[in-house]
């Protein structure tokens, strides 16, 4: 049987996932700058020892009021570019079978939910994962290094 790792975390109460191939590290403790005139759901940058990360909200992607309070942030790699996803919590990481990696229902499938790569069956239930590569097309994360290299100038 073929397993495949995955990070579980929380938006309020909703369980999604990500394929830990695409993760680097899980960072508690950050600070965010914001960017004025950013890109749509970029709360602003990060400073990763010396490396400036910019810093997604999955909440505002998915309609979510922001929160005051930080949670954690999920540190990635999409196409070629570090980029730090901001979430409620993490739950854990979990090998998940293949047989436990469902197809996604066509019914929910349409332009604004091609980020959902499959469903997983975890051991908190049924799980939505999320493809960074199609949550940020490699326009968008191209568009946001370069706002971001133009704020530095």
């Amino acid at each position: 049987m073929t397993e495949v790792r995955y990070i579980i975390f929380c938006l309020d109460e909703e369980v999604y996932s990500m394929n830990l191939k695409y993760v680097k590290e899980i960072e508690e403790n950050y600070a965010i700058i914001p960017i004025p005139n950013g890109t749509a759901h970029i709360k602003g940058i990060m400073n990763l020892r010396g490396e400036v990360v910019p810093v997604y909200s999955l909440r505002s992607r998915f309609g979510k009021a922001e929160r005051r309070e930080t949670g954690r942030l999920i540190l990635t790699y999409v196409h070629g570019s570090v980029i730090g996803f901001e979430v409620d919590k993490i739950q854990g990481i979990e090998d998940i079978e293949e047989q436990d990696m469902l197809s996604v229902p066509s019914l929910i499938m349409n332009e604004e939910t091609t980020y959902i790569d499959c469903v997983i069956r975890a051991s908190s239930g049924i799980v939505v994962n999320i493809s960074v590569e199609n949550l940020l097309p490699e326009s968008e994360v191209l568009a946001i290094n370069e706002r971001i290299s133009e704020n530095e100038q």
